[in-house]
């Protein structure tokens, strides 16, 4: 659970901060083999002109690689992402990767 949300946050709060055009957050689902896929793509500032050495460490990003350990750990899975540039224009694209998992399991998984 809230794996998206830092991410569109992010977007909201950092991406679009001083922007002088009209921000766009566009979430993408669908499945490709075993996996469902969300794609975050903005059209934000994106990671030019940030400062590596300012000391800020990105929550949202540790927050979501924790919670993508622990999936992993417990399903014993390989979901994943991926984060960088929108190469498709300005902004940030993000590439989640998550295993596809039945009601069954699911409900195996709790016990």
């Amino acid at each position: 659970s809230m794996i998206i949300q830092p991410f569109v946050e992010n977007s909201i709060e950092h991406g679009f901060a001083g922007i002088t055009y009209p921000g766009h957050i566009i979430l993408r689902f669908y499945t490709l083999a075993d996996e469902i896929v969300v794609e975050i793509v903005d059209n934000g500032k994106g990671f030019t002109g940030l400062k590596s050495d300012s000391g800020h460490i990105s929550r949202a990003r540790q927050i979501v690689i924790d919670r993508i350990y622990l999936l992993n750990i417990r399903l014993k899975c390989k979901a994943r992402f991926t984060l960088d540039n929108n190469p498709e224009g300005s902004g940030i694209k993000v590439v989640i990767y998550l295993p596809f998992i039945s009601p069954d399991e699911i409900a195996y998984n709790r016990q």
